[in-house]
């Protein structure tokens, strides 16, 4: 199903309820509710492999039972996928431009990355699955080969490619959710660069993570009309759409929201969700930058430039503060975590198994090649071993300088992401705020606060909202350096604490929102729901 605007009257009598556009849903009027449009849904199915949408007739849809079938819900960030769900009032309608095609809005994420897409995936029987590497499929069904795979180079010289991003070719969860015979949606939803004609701004912060909740209340009003099961939906998404999916598991049925989603008229239906997958989150935007410099402080930038000082060093200090006042402990019985402790153990707990796993994998020629060409690794008895300093060598140059997402300049997408109506961008952390000012007293603007808890999973993960998601499949590639492996971990430490059921993983050699086992994560969600592809 993909979730699309669309221009016309509202279609509430539609079985599908999807043409035109109207009031949004749930409102109440002379006393009933109306099912009214909210936006333009398409209707995607699976049938022996065929495709069907919202323009097939009805004696093509040989539909399995509504409760019978899984869905999945994705947002794209470009293109027709990438039309907000949300009734087109006339001011908030866009510019026409390069970024606009044909009046649409683009498909743009909370941090402005235009590569995330967010899935939602609905499974529900705790299973430890085995890690598989198998090729994907196209949309025609063709073999592809496995992102390893992508430079048949890479798994015998192995490292980054000069600016830590490592392997990026990735598996497409969509295509594997309907080839088991889910269903597949994908609302658009506003983003942090949507301006209309009067130079009003109406996707910031908490726009984004505000429509998403809107678009699962609304599959959950329509669950008569719409096939899936609305108990089980899944979120996922990479990059920033990764961190919306961690959001939206995260922040389920919150009162928080309840204002915003009465302000564009949601329907008075559950927002939460049964699973999440998230492939290198960037999220915990308030942290982040302290996050980076404690992971990547010592590391060059591509230039071959050190980060800018002292703000390098100083974000560093602080991150030990923040990592203590965590609280947390660290996946298979690691202990307490600090600052201290932290690339011990990401070393021992993820990245050695990771690199023993990659290597083991490949032929054995192959493997003497990569090894011959990485000395920091030592290969004893089929074990991986090596230092942090090694790993990091290995990694080689960070992305971003000092400080990375609220930088002191307010150029970056995430101080993009917390302007407001009339500033496109603003600081929303007081470090960068104090120091781009120089004034030491310096507060953020009096909405911030709110706002930045409303964009951060780690938020409602401290207050233990009871009705988060519980079942957490969680990734990221070892070579990645757009935002610090620390940011995933934290979340996966934080989820099995409080005891969710929570599989993550660092892929070795992998870079930035790659997803290496598709599969996987579908036989995860099948057995969690104990659904069975016709």
């Amino acid at each position: 199903m993909r979730a699309r605007r669309s221009g016309g009257r509202a279609g509430r009598h539609h079985p599908l309820g999807h043409p035109g556009e109207g009031r949004p849903i749930g409102r109440q009027h002379h006393g009933r509710r109306q099912d009214v449009q909210f936006g333009r849904l398409g209707v995607v199915e699976v049938r022996q492999g065929r495709l069907l949408g919202p323009d097939d007739h009805d004696h093509d849809r040989q539909r399995r039972p509504l409760g019978d079938i899984p869905l999945l819900q994705g947002r794209h960030l470009r293109g027709e996928a990438g039309r907000p769900l949300l009734p087109e009032h006339e001011h908030q309608r866009p510019r026409r431009d390069r970024r606009h095609s044909r009046g649409r809005l683009q498909r743009t994420d909370h941090a402005g990355q235009h590569h995330g897409r967010l899935h939602l995936l609905l499974r529900h029987r705790r299973h430890r699955h085995r890690r598989h590497r198998d090729a994907g499929c196209d949309a025609h069904g063709r073999h592809l080969p496995g992102p390893r795979h992508a430079d048949p180079d890479r798994r015998r010289r192995g490292g980054g490619n000069g600016a830590g991003q490592g392997a990026t070719a990735s598996q497409n969860n969509a295509l594997y959710a309907l080839a088991h015979g889910w269903v597949v949606v994908e609302p658009g939803v506003r983003g942090r660069d949507n301006v209309n004609t009067a130079g009003v701004y109406f996707g910031k912060a908490p726009d984004c993570i505000v429509d998403l909740k809107a678009a699962v209340r609304y599959l959950r009003h329509n669950k008569h009309r719409i096939p899936g099961n609305t108990d089980w939906i899944v979120s996922g998404g990479g990059s920033a759409g990764a961190a919306l999916s961690s959001l939206l598991g995260a922040s389920g049925d919150s009162p928080l929201y309840h204002r915003y989603l009465k302000e564009i008229g949601a329907a008075d239906e559950s927002d939460a969700v049964f699973a999440t997958t998230a492939y290198s989150p960037i999220t915990d935007l308030d942290h982040a930058d302290m996050a980076y410099e404690w992971m990547f402080g010592t590391l060059p930038l591509a230039s071959g430039a050190k980060a800018t000082e002292p703000y390098s060093t100083e974000l560093t200090d602080a991150y030990t503060d923040y990592q203590q006042s965590l609280h947390l402990r660290g996946i298979e019985g690691f202990g307490r975590l600090s600052a201290d402790n932290y690339a011990d153990y990401m070393v021992n707990v993820y990245l050695q198994p990771s690199a023993t796993a990659y290597l083991t994998a490949l032929p054995d020629a192959d493997r003497a090649t990569y090894l011959a060409n990485n000395t920091f690794i030592n290969w004893s008895d089929g074990q991986a071993t090596f230092t942090w300093d090694g790993f990091l060598s290995h990694i080689g140059k960070r992305m971003k300088n000092a400080p990375s997402f609220d930088t002191l300049d307010a150029s970056a997408f995430e101080n993009q992401e917390f302007g407001d109506a009339t500033t496109n961008a603003r600081h929303f952390t007081l470090y960068s705020l104090r120091t781009a000012t120089g004034n030491d007293t310096a507060q953020l603007d009096a909405d911030l606060p709110e706002k930045i808890r409303l964009m951060n999973p780690m938020y409602f993960l401290g207050q233990r909202n009871p009705h988060r998601s519980r079942h957490w499949w969680l990734r990221t590639g070892a070579l990645d350096t757009n935002t610090s492996h620390n940011i995933v971990l934290n979340l996966a430490a934080k989820l099995d604490n409080l005891g969710d059921d929570v599989d993550s993983y660092l892929y070795w050699d992998g870079g930035h929102a790659v997803n290496q086992d598709a599969d996987a994560m579908i036989a995860w969600i099948n057995n969690l729901t104990g659904h069975r592809p016709a």
